[in-house]
Parts: structure tokens; sequence; C-alpha cells
């Protein structure tokens, strides 16, 4: 049993020295924060969140008090930040430090459920599950490494299909209409399993680079769904407390239920499929015609737009190529456009002018996005934003395409309706409410109609220009999407018999209009009597065109609230957040020495802290190397609340056992440092730019106690030392191993103050693509200048060669880069391929050392194998480089990495 214990703590050491803890980034430093604390909960919030964080506070006690229903565990109070300064909806717990994050704006996708609400119960039942692992096993882990080890202990042993799948099936049990209930939702393992091959449980789990494959939000639901709800609260206890055998999760499911996760994966695969098969005998498929090609392998186009009877704009998405806009004619694709970040809710062609909406981030502050209007003139070839730094969604031109429509979406979730020139002037606004919209269209020059939702009540809304008159319909029980004016009554996307359908609504009554094979999309009119959409299959949505039949009236109820659902109306006490009285959190230690950003473990101890802003990072390190006896205290600190970012750190080394010149020494270095940086990111285009700048001041005080007989020496350095970064991207494709196009600029300066020692480097990277699908070369050239040897080497050697010293040296590689197969290849239990890649190389070097001039260079290769082992959850690339230097040499070395 010891040894297992051991076994199961280095292999959490070894998931915990990959990367930074985590962190997305920070808020302006202006924000002003507020809390709200319960016994359960801390609620920090910023103050313009304040009106709607009651509400939340309300939400998120039915959240604890529901999603404890199932899973038994010991209370632990969570602390939660809102983030409102983002326009995307998103939300998410981790450990180290323990947090949940809410992002509070919604988004354009009716899902037929409160935002907040689906977000509370779901991310709520994440810190339930999170508490199941502070027993047995894990409450070891913990009290060894803190917060660190139980994540270790959770990513080593349990599969990210459960965690999603479990919290997606609670959310569905105790909201309005969980993503369970959400046809756009649960289509993509549907159509997988009727329109691929079979699908082994390894590729439903990890995904593919070959075919499309549901995430594991979809397979998670259905296999949580096939097993009731007290075996998996007995499951998770087994796993943390005996955490030991391999394939924990599927040993203990087995021993419960008599089914591994790959039986109980084969019974989901065939009743569904069967249950699909019976359901398909009773159902009448609208006809259709493709518009679209239609491609062997995955090529989705959505978004359709009609311009005349022979062209339509459509937007496409593919592995190998980044999102585009493109028009197809009589069959024929034609390339109009690459967006930045598109918001695939937001589409829309009137009079030679395409309008969207696209996400765009604040340059310094990761938590600081806006949602920007964006035109493009078809006839001028030309993109412009209408108006920087806004929250508007779901943009629509009028017919004379010189006014939009828009929705604005404040930071306390209040909706308002804008009429805006194309300039980006507004002209009308018109206040809406804290209810959902989505989906303006224009009814006639004079009249809006949305869609809105109300705490699972969904209505049409017809909105009076003139008046302002806001006019809602008849409340149903289930969402519209994009509707649309259609003779006396309106064509609406919305959701019947588990999919996605087009129907014809009139005098409060639904008629059938369009029903696919697994659902469809973003409709639009071709004709007084065709309809045109994107229908869904598992290799890509295909453009259709129907004829518009007002089919059979479907029968539907009004909406009835359930009481079961429903939320209360307590009053909470909102207090004063100050981030600066909160800069430290201490959430992992380990009895070994870990810097998980240079990704190292070394004998000695750690202690971390993060504050739940995480502009406060703190490491502190004892490090002990067993065979020099040599000691190193470390202490680092992140101070990333201002615009600038404040670094410094400080360390002493003893070395006991150390020779100068073959001359024994005890040697004892002090250094101290401080500096700042300034990182900007730039994601308005195509072409991702990116400018960083860091100072940074260092104190070195180096004593040497030489052996009897030499004089002891004590060296102080002072040095300032800059780097400057330029770069610039293309956007990339999902199988792209380099960017497309690429230039990056690297500039670094070193300078001591007390001598005239410097040292500077220029080094130049630019990719460009390869001569086929995917593959692409690398191109780097660099020099150095120096005073003398003394110097920092800031230009690496060549591949295979080692330990150069050197004043002066130029350097330039070239790299090729491509794919070589897409296996999906299960090996066993062991490990399942993904991808196959190859990268040639030839570094070539000349250095200096005054003495004389050294010609390095290398030449080789690295074969790379993407994949999960041991059914472990996160993509992990294996690689075995292969080469010889000029002088014949040969070497080789293997390399790992783990994608998180």
């Amino acid at each position: 049993m010891l040894n297992r214990c051991l076994f199961l703590l280095f292999f959490s050491l070894s998931l915990l020295t990959k990367g930074q803890y985590y962190s997305l980034g920070q808020n302006p430093s202006s924000t002003k924060w507020r809390q709200i604390n319960t016994e359960n909960f801390q609620l920090i919030f910023p103050v313009d969140f304040e009106d709607k964080a009651q509400e939340l506070a309300n939400i998120l006690k039915y959240a604890n008090e529901h999603a404890r229903l199932t899973l038994k565990t010991k209370h632990k109070k969570i602390s939660i930040i809102l983030q409102n300064n983002t326009t995307v909806d998103n939300g998410f717990v981790t450990l180290a430090p323990k947090r949940s994050e809410f992002y509070g704006t919604p988004s354009q996708e009716n899902e037929g459920v409160d935002w907040l609400k689906k977000l509370a119960v779901h991310e709520y039942r994440h810190v339930i599950q999170f508490e199941k692992y502070n027993q047995g096993v894990g409450k070891l882990l913990h009290f060894l490494l803190g917060e660190q080890g139980m994540g270790a202990l959770l990513l080593a042993t349990t599969p990210l299909w459960f965690m999603e799948g479990d919290a997606v099936d609670l959310e569905t049990k105790f909201t309005e209409r969980g993503r369970g209930d959400y046809a756009k939702f649960t289509r993509e393992f549907k159509a997988q399993i009727m329109e691929l091959d079979s699908v082994s449980y390894e590729k439903a789990s990890f995904g593919s680079y070959k075919d499309f494959i549901a995430d594991h939000y979809k397979l998670g639901y259905y296999l949580r769904i096939a097993v009731g709800d007290s075996i998996w609260d007995e499951l998770l206890k087994r796993v943390v407390r005996n955490p030991f055998p391999p394939y924990p999760f599927s040993y203990h499911l087995k021993r419960l239920t008599g089914k591994s996760t790959s039986r109980l994966y084969g019974e989901v695969y065939s009743n569904l499929k069967k249950q699909i098969n019976q359901m398909s005998e009773f159902e009448l498929i609208t006809p259709k015609e493709y518009l679209s090609p239609v491609p062997k392998e995955y090529i989705s186009y959505s978004n359709p737009i009609v311009v005349d009877d022979s062209t339509i704009i459509t937007v496409k998405k593919s592995f190998d190529q980044p999102l585009r806009i493109v028009s197809i004619t009589n069959g024929k694709e034609r390339f109009i456009h690459i967006p930045s970040r598109f918001d695939e809710n937001s589409l829309n062609y009137q009079n030679g002018k395409l309008i969207w909406a696209e996400k765009r981030s604040h340059p310094r502050w990761d938590y600081l996005d806006y949602s920007e209007v964006i035109v493009y003139d078809l006839n001028q070839r030309n993109k412009r934003r209408i108006k920087r730094k806004t929250r508007w969604f779901a943009p629509d031109l009028n017919s004379k395409a010189d006014q939009i429509a828009v929705l604005e979406v404040s930071k306390d979730n209040q909706y308002s309706l804008l009429l805006v020139d194309l300039k980006g002037e507004e002209l009308k606004r018109i206040y809406l409410g804290n209810e959902m919209y989505y989906h303006p269209n224009w009814f006639n020059n004079d009249k809006i109609v949305l869609s809105c939702l109300n705490n699972g009540e969904s209505y049409l809304v017809e909105v009076d220009l003139n008046s302002g008159e806001v006019m809602k319909g008849e409340s149903y029980s289930i969402p519209f999407s994009y509707p649309k004016p259609y003779k006396e009554g309106y064509l609406a996307q919305t959701i019947y018999n588990e999919k996605d359908i087009i129907v014809y609504i009139k005098n409060d009554e639904l008629f059938e209009v369009v029903n696919p094979q697994f659902g469809l999309d973003f409709f639009s009119l071709k004709s007084k009597n065709e309809i045109v959409y994107a229908d869904y299959h598992n290799n890509g949505s295909k453009v259709a065109v129907s004829e518009i039949e007002i089919g059979d009236r479907l029968p539907w109820r009004g909406f009835v609230k359930n009481p079961n659902l429903s939320v209360s109306q307590d009053t909470f006490l909102v207090k004063k957040y100050l981030p600066l009285l909160h800069l430290f959190n201490f959430h992992s230690w380990a009895p070994v020495s870990l810097n998980p950003n240079e990704e190292t473990a070394n004998l000695g101890a750690s202690l971390f802290s993060q504050n739940l802003l995480s502009s406060s990072i703190l490491s502190l390190n004892y490090d002990y190397f067993y065979y020099t006896q040599a000691q190193k205290i470390s202490a680092n600190y992140d101070f990333e609340h201002y615009y600038l970012k404040l670094f410094s750190g400080a360390y002493q080394e003893i070395e006991p056992n150390t020779k100068v010149q073959g001359v024994n020494v005890f040697q004892k270095t002090t250094s101290y440092q401080a500096g700042s940086s300034l990182g900007l990111y730039f994601d308005g285009s195509r072409f991702r730019k990116s400018f960083y700048l860091q100072g940074a001041y260092v104190n070195t005080l180096a004593d040497f106690n030489f052996a009897e007989g030499y004089i002891d020496q004590q060296i102080k350095q002072e040095n300032t030392q800059w780097f400057a970064v330029f770069s610039v991207s293309h956007k990339t494709a999902v199988r792209d191993l380099y960017s497309p196009w690429s230039f990056s600029a690297t500039s670094a300066f070193y300078s001591n103050l007390k001598e005239t020692q410097h040292a500077q480097l220029l080094n130049l990277t630019s990719t460009i693509p390869g001569v086929f699908k995917n593959d692409g070369f690398k191109f780097t050239a660099g020099r150095q200048w120096g005073t003398d040897l003394f110097v920092p080497n800031y230009l690496s050697e060549p591949r295979g060669v080692l330990n150069q010293t050197f004043k002066r040296g130029e350097k330039i590689s070239v790299e090729y880069g491509a794919p070589i197969v897409y296996p999906d290849l299960k090996i066993s239990r062991l490990c399942y391929i993904q991808r196959i890649r190859m990268n040639l190389f030839y570094d070539f070097m000349q250095i200096n050392d005054d003495l004389k001039t050294n010609l390095l260079s290398s030449q080789g290769g690295t074969i790379y194998f993407d994949f999960n082992p041991l059914r472990y959850s996160y993509l992990t690339s294996f690689g075995i480089q292969l080469g010889t230097t000029r002088e014949g040499e040969f070497f080789a070395g293997p390399s790992l990495s783990i994608n998180y």
C-alpha cells in the first residue's frame, strides 16, 4: 500500500509541474468590487452588477441545495467571482486556488433557460464534485500538497466526460430547460452514432483530427443518465478511497454495475441508435435540395444568407482552414473574408452589405472585451467597425441598408434595442428591461420583432419604433430563435420532438414547416415559397433549400411554472471587497520543490499563494541537490493589479563542494531582482498582433571561500536586462502545425552596471505555408553581440550542440513540419493515437570568442505522436528526435508534453 501511495504521489507531482497555476488574467485595476458572504459561498462582483447580485445570490443558494441532493459531501465554503467586463458566456470551477468564476453576460444563443440560473446550477455541481475528492486518498494528498494534490487525484482518476456530463444532468433536472433538453446540444451525439462508422470509447472520449466528434459534455450526459444517482455517489467515494487499481474509475464502475466504462458506452451507443431508428419510422423528414458542396470529410456550412436566386453567403468551418465567410453560386464556392472572433449567432445581408458581430479583446485586460458590429461592403471588399468598445449583439440591417437594429446588454444584464446608422451614431434607444432578448429582425420600417425569455417563459415581441411600445405575444414553454415575419404570422426556429425545427406561428398556434433529420440552424427566406437553412449532419452542416409548406398544427402547452424550480427572494448584506487587502491566499504546498513555470521538481519544499483575482502570485521554494549537497532558497512574486505588471525575486544558493579552476571552494550566492513588464494583445482581424516589453534590475553577490592557501574573493554584479518582442500571426486551423503566415522579432539587451559588459540580441522568425495541407516552413535568423565571454548567451546553440561560450554569434534555422497520418488508433487500454506528425530541421551557427571562429551545425528530425495515454483525458505529445552534428556525431532525445 505504501508503494502505491508513493507512486500516486509522484504521478501527481508530474502533473503539477506543467505550467502556471490556473489564471486567465485580470480585470481593469479601476474595477470596484463588492461581496456577499453566506455560510456556503462568498460572491465577489463588480459594483455595477450590484442590482443583479441579489438575484444571483438567491440562485446560488438554490444551486447549493439542489447540487447536494445526489452527491453526499461535507460542506466547504467556495469563493465565486462574477465577471461582467467580458461579453463571453462561460464559467468554471478550479483548484489551486479553489474558486469559481462566472461570466455574467448571456450570449445570443437562446437555450430556453435563464443564463445565470443554468450557469450557477452547472458550476455548483462542480463545486460539490470537488468536495467529494476531499476524503480518503484525496484528503491525504490535500494534507501533503494542498489543493494541487486533490486536483492531481481528480485528473489522474476521473474522466472529463463524467465531470461535465454529471453537471449537465443536474442543470437539466433543476432548471427550466437544461442542455439535456436542448436539441442543439444533444443532436451532435445522435448524428455521430447514426452517421459515423463504429466509434470506439476512446475516440468518443478524446476526439479526433480526422472526424468531427461530439465533445465530452455530450458523451458524458448520455453515459451519466444511463446509471442511477446512487451508483455515481458510491463510485466517486470508492475512487477517492482506493485510486490504486489501473483505470480506477472503470474498475470501480464494473465492481458496482458489472459494466466497465467501455461496456457502458457500448450499451448506450446501441440503445440510443435503436431508439433513434424507431422514432424515425414515424417521422416525415422534409424534402430538401443541397445548395452547398457535399464533401467527403468534415466541412460545415452555417448561417446561410440569400443574396439572389443563384447566390448564397455562408460561414464555412473545417479542420484545414480557419473559419471564413464564402459565397456559393450555382454550387461554386468563392472566398469573401476571414473574420476575427466571429459571433456565430449573427450574420445579415442587405443591398450589397454584410453585417455581423465580433468579439474584441482589450489589449491588456484579459477580462475586458467587447462585442462590436462589423460592416463588410461586398462591392468595395472592405471591412470596418462601426463603433469601438460596444456591447452590441445580433445586428440586423434594414432593407435600405442604412440603419441597424442591435441589442445592447449592459454590465448588469439590462437589455436595450438600439437603432444606429452605419457610422455608429445612435438614432433611437428603447429600453427592454432585464429579461433576455434575442435576434431582432425588421418587420418593416416601423417595427422590429424579437424573441424574449424570462424564467423559462418564451415570447415573441413586437417593438413599435415610432411609439417605442413593446408588445409581448402569448407565452410558450419552448424557446424561439431568429423570428421572421411571414404572411400573417412569423417563421421561427424552435425545439420539437428533441430536434431543432422551423415553425409557422399564427394566432398563437404553431405549425410545422421544416422537420430535418437531426436539426438545423439559422434560416433565411429565398422567396415566398422557399426557405434556406443549415441542415445539421455529423460531417458538417449543409446549406439546404425546402419549399415552404405549412404543415400540421403542433400540440403545445402554454408556460406552466414548476414550483419546484422556484428561487427564493432573500436580501443579502453587501460589503466592499478591496483587492489590495487580499493579496495572499496560500493554497498549495509540497514536500518537494515544484516550479510550475519551469516544469521542474527537486528535493526540498515549496509553498504557493495566488489571490482570488489572480493579480498577486507568490512562490516560495527550498531546493536541495543531493549529489552536490547544494541548497537554494528562493522567492518569486508577481503583482499584476495595474496596467504594468511588476515582479520581484530573490534567492540564496550555497554550494559547498564546487570547484573553480580545479580549486575547491565554498560558494554562497545571493541575488535580488525586480522589474516590470507590459504585454499587449490585439485580435481585431485575421492577424493576431502582440507586443511584450520587460525590464529588470538584478543584483548578485557571490562569496568564494577557497581552500586554505588561496585568497577568498567576493564578486558583486549589478545589471539590467531588457526584452522586447513583437509578433503577428494569422489565425490557424485545427490541423495546422504552424500559423500559415507569421512574423516575430525578439530583441534582448544586457548591461553590467559595474563593468563594461553588455550583450545584445536580435532574432527574427517567420512561418509560411507548405506545399500540402496543414504543413509549413519555419525560418529563424538571429545575431548576438557581446563584449566578452561572461555575458548571457541569448542565442541558443544548434540542436545536439551544448555548452558553447562566445562573444558574438549568428544563427539560422530552417524547419519543416507536416502531419503524417490521423490514425485514431486504439492500442488496447494503453493509448489512443490521434495524430502522427514530423519536424525536419537544419541549424547553422557561427560563433566567435575573439580567438577563433567556430562553425556549428546540425540536421535531423523529430517524429511526434499526439495521443492519450492510459485513458488520460488530456492530449499528450511524445517526440523522438534524431540528428547529427557537423562533425557527424549522432544525437537522440525524447520529449514529452501535456496539453491542458
